[in-house]
């Protein structure tokens, strides 16, 4: 079950980051900056 929610929140992840630019996985449930895609994506380097 907690697999499945992984999944799931990968892909809303995923979602919201081609919503709003940023690259996939930038959101992060932890940190200074939880539940903020923009600033945890200024925080971190591209992944690629």
């Amino acid at each position: 079950m907690l697999d499945r929610l992984g999944r799931e929140l990968d892909a809303l992840r995923s979602q919201l980051a081609a919503v709003h630019g940023s690259p996939a996985g930038a959101a992060d449930a932890e940190g200074p900056h939880a539940g903020n895609v923009d600033a945890v994506a200024h925080d971190r380097p591209s992944p690629t």
